[in-house]
């Protein structure tokens, strides 16, 4: 590979690292309730942050959160419901969903969404994809593009 070639594939990893960045920044203000404790407001941040590191892994979960944050699932369950409504699993289900729709509206395929966000089954993305949003990733980034 030349130093060129190089060059734009750094730039291109950096620039998919800023959308999903940018994307868990906006899922992130959807799920936590105001006002907060500051100390929940960590959690909840050290959570997400484990959530946005892994994205792409399809086999990260609640196991994984738990053992990074030294509590236990049923501890981790318990605070995560508490102060986000969800379970640990459809919390991260629907960052990654949220994030792959920021992922599709900046023009990305949906396959590129999909694999961004650490889904590996295609059916099963479009039909949680549609089941949170209302619609299918292929026609999230379309409608939203004639929308004013």
């Amino acid at each position: 590979m030349s130093h060129t070639t190089n060059l734009r594939f750094i730039e291109r990893e950096q620039e998919e690292q800023s959308k999903l960045s940018v994307a868990i920044k906006k899922t992130i203000n959807v799920y936590i309730k105001y006002p907060m404790e500051e100390k929940d407001q960590r959690f909840l941040t050290k959570v997400f942050t484990l959530i946005e590191g892994n994205i792409a892994n399809f086999h990260y979960s609640i196991r994984d959160i738990s053992h990074s944050l030294d509590i236990s699932e049923s501890q981790l369950r318990r605070r995560v419901k508490a102060l986000t409504g969800l379970s640990p699993v459809k919390l991260i289900r629907h960052v990654r969903l949220l994030t792959a729709s920021e992922i599709l509206l900046s023009g990305s395929s949906v396959k590129q969404a999909m694999h961004q966000t650490g889904f590996d089954n295609a059916s099963y993305f479009g039909e949680m994809f549609k089941n949170l949003l209302g619609t299918t990733p292929g026609a999230y980034g379309k409608e939203r593009e004639h929308k004013p």
